[in-house]
């Protein structure tokens, strides 16, 4: 028996009537179907799978596909009749949830094949599914496909462009998905680099917080960030205040590799710049291409020390260990037995971000090492006393 198909009005509705599928294609009447493109992320790259249509398809036989594609049963939504095709012509059983709508086309097309007319009215959905695992087994159905294939997805737009192989393929469709594709393996380079950007958290650094536990990287990124949002008016030039923001948020990000360097560990700091740069070339890796450079050339700036930026954010990186020390009564400055001349030597460039917020730091070492909390020469003690 012919398969039947129901006919649709021109907005897409359906009337409910049936008609042959031979008629169907002889008047042109408009009717459903469903496109399923497969793909399957691989080592940082994209895959589609295509179908090799069967020598005794009415239409285009012998050329390569979209992944799924059939029409639509009586009665049958565009969805459900995805799921259907998928099952029947490649053995996937895909629930709806993992079906992933992009958009919906109306083509109008007249070919012949085998000396007859053919018009091919149709409204088509097109989903993507990605195949999980990339491994898994697909079962082709032999009546309707003689063969599948993977291609990576940029190779396969430009052969189909150039017609480098037989294909009935809708450039403007298969660009569409390939377009978004970029974007998916795009998010999962962001989304990987931020879970590797978490480990931020379990770097502890040698300064306590006001709950008199000590603070780790992430938090002093945030603590910065925070007032690099709310200072900037104090920079001795006009800053970006974004960019500085930003600078601040990814300026330890390095330490995931090379461990925090506390700022009064001589010895540590004799290797800093070494760990600290191959850290860097790993971990900004991980992003895309075009947001890794960004990234790699702001913590490049904020290292150099050159930009009104990067010189504000160091402002900032020195201040804020200041006022957590002062906020906790030296507790971090009394353990490690700190003289006063250490904190000055690493503020000795502070000034040039902000004489501002040089002289409220200057007023915090100078008080500690009154109090004690900060080793002072002997001379030096005498006179404040």
């Amino acid at each position: 028996m012919e398969e039947m198909f129901e006919i649709m009005n021109p907005d897409g509705s359906f009337t409910g009537k049936l008609k042959a599928r031979s008629q169907v294609h002889r008047d042109g009447d408009l009717h459903g179907a469903a496109h399923i493109w497969v793909y399957r992320l691989v080592d940082g790259k994209a895959e589609l799978l295509l179908q090799k249509r069967s020598d005794d398809k009415d239409s285009f036989p012998g050329c390569y596909d979209t992944s799924s594609a059939g029409h639509l049963d009586p009665g049958e939504t565009f969805e459900a009749g995805a799921q259907r095709e998928l099952k029947e012509e490649l053995g996937i059983c895909a629930e709806k949830e993992e079906l992933q709508y992009m958009y919906t086309k109306e083509i109008d097309l007249t070919d012949i094949f085998f000396g007859s007319s053919f018009h091919n009215h149709e409204m088509i959905a097109i989903y993507m599914f990605e195949l999980v695992p990339s491994d898994r087994k697909i079962s082709y159905q032999e009546s309707e496909i003689s063969g599948v294939m993977w291609m990576e997805a940029d190779t396969l737009y430009r052969m189909a462009k150039e017609n480098a192989f037989l294909h009935c393929l809708d450039l403007e469709e298969l660009e569409k998905i390939v377009s978004e594709l970029h974007q998916r393996l795009r998010l999962k380079k962001q989304m990987e680099f931020l879970l590797e950007a978490d480990k931020e958290k379990e770097i502890i650094r040698q300064t306590y917080k006001t709950s008199m536990k000590k603070e780790n990287d992430a938090e002093h990124a945030w603590h910065l960030a925070l007032m690099a949002m709310l200072l900037t008016e104090h920079s001795n030039t006009p800053v970006d205040g974004y960019r500085t923001m930003c600078m601040v948020l990814i300026h330890d990000i390095v330490e995931i590799d090379a461990g925090d360097t506390y700022a009064y560990d001589n010895a540590g700091i004799q290797t800093q710049r070494e760990r600290e740069l191959a850290a860097a070339d790993r971990i900004f890796r991980l992003l895309p291409a075009d947001q890794a450079e960004w990234m790699r050339n702001l913590w490049d700036e904020f290292e150099e020390w050159k930009t009104p930026e990067a010189c504000f954010a160091h402002t900032l990186d020195n201040l804020q260990p200041l006022t957590l020390n002062h906020a906790t009564g030296g507790r971090s400055w009394r353990e490690h037995q700190i003289q006063k001349v250490q904190p000055m030597k690493r503020n000795a460039r502070t000034m040039e971000g902000s004489k501002r917020l040089w002289n409220y730091a200057h007023e915090i070492i100078r008080e500690h090492a009154e109090k004690g909390d900060l080793i002072q020469p002997p001379k030096e003690a005498e006179r404040g006393n």
